[in-house]
């Protein structure tokens, strides 16, 4: 998941976008020429979408390392072995870093140090995790948890019938997360109990993205749904040619996913028709950034893109030496985090 979906309408020359490759690297790029600042060398794919907290960038190789790099040099601050591969986001707040992969892992953001951990007893990395207030959401195997974000304890459980890899998403006290068993669901974020559900056509491997009233999700059956955030009533359906991991972003009244199909799709808030759409040259699994005007994401063809907002024309791209998986994250001069 990318910093944020919000956008700022002046250019900023400064601003800087840091996302992962499969060639073992975290890159600084930036944002209005596209030319490397610097480039941090893992030990592994960088498949997991940066966030930057408190001048430090944070991402994690699928080959069981976390580390945490200065945002103007790239120069190491601190790093963790997890013992499990890192294809999971972290978050950051109240001064930690909560990991997700086999186990649950609170850091202490500037020392690295362990402040708990949670053993889940699972074989294989979940979701990312979501805070929200004092709790943390993720997906284990079909199942949704959550966990106080204090002391790390099991709060509530909710299982879907099927494997979830979506990441939820929490909005005005609700839950929201898609299953492969084809449904969205909406659940009481205090207590896991069922608001509404909606049944796709297929299993739902996009992670959910809530704006204005609205919770958009892409789809395997190769769709874009909208539906009303307080009732799951579908509203539009957008179709692409392939299926969609990419999470939608909205901006400019605007919803803004990558499809399999190797196109970025801009597509009307309200109507759900095509603004524009563009070629980025491979399947897109990132999801798309939107801060300044323009709309940044990543492509199985190895180039991180930038495109105008508005029309989509082409302002840069910068090609890595292997698959753009991550989501970018844009940090301003002004310390704002997209």
């Amino acid at each position: 998941m990318a910093c944020s979906s919000e956008s700022t309408p002046s250019p900023d020359t400064n601003a800087l976008v840091f996302v992962g490759s499969d060639d073992a690297h975290l890159y600084a790029i930036d944002a209005q020429t596209g030319q490397k600042k610097w480039a941090f060398a893992t030990n592994g794919d960088v498949s997991s979408s940066p966030i930057v907290f408190d001048g430090w960038v944070y991402a994690g190789s699928d080959l069981g390392r976390f580390f945490a790099v200065d945002v103007q040099r790239g120069n190491l601050q601190w790093s963790v072995a997890t013992q499990y591969s890192m294809a999971t986001s972290p978050i950051a707040a109240d001064g930690r870093i909560y990991l997700r992969g086999q186990d649950v892992y609170a850091y202490d953001a500037k020392t690295g140090n362990p402040i708990w951990g949670t053993f889940r007893g699972g074989s294989e990395p979940g979701s990312s995790v979501v805070k929200d207030g004092t709790s943390l959401f993720m997906a284990e195997s079909e199942t949704l948890i959550a966990y106080d974000a204090i002391s790390g304890s099991r709060l509530w459980s909710f299982i879907t019938d099927n494997n979830i890899q979506t990441v939820p998403v929490v909005s005005n006290g609700v839950v929201f997360i898609g299953s492969n068993d084809t449904i969205l669901y909406a659940l009481g974020a205090a207590n896991g109990k069922s608001k509404w559900s909606f049944r796709a056509s297929a299993a739902i491997v996009g992670s959910p993205t809530v704006a204005n009233g609205r919770v958009y999700f892409g789809c395997y059956d190769d769709q874009l749904y909208a539906l009303d955030e307080q009732t799951g009533k579908l509203l539009w359906r957008y179709a692409t040619k392939s299926p969609i991991f990419s999470s939608p972003t909205v901006a400019n009244n605007m919803v803004y996913v990558g499809s399999m199909d190797g196109n970025l799709y801009a597509v009307d808030v309200q109507k759900g028709t095509t603004a524009w759409s563009t070629n980025v040259g491979g399947a897109v699994f990132s999801s798309p950034t939107v801060a300044n005007g323009v709309v940044y994401v990543g492509s199985t063809d190895n180039g991180l893109y930038a495109f105008d907002a508005s029309d989509g024309g082409k302002k840069w791209v910068f090609y890595t030496q292997d698959r753009v998986r991550s989501s970018p994250c844009v940090l301003t001069t002004q310390g704002a985090c997209y």
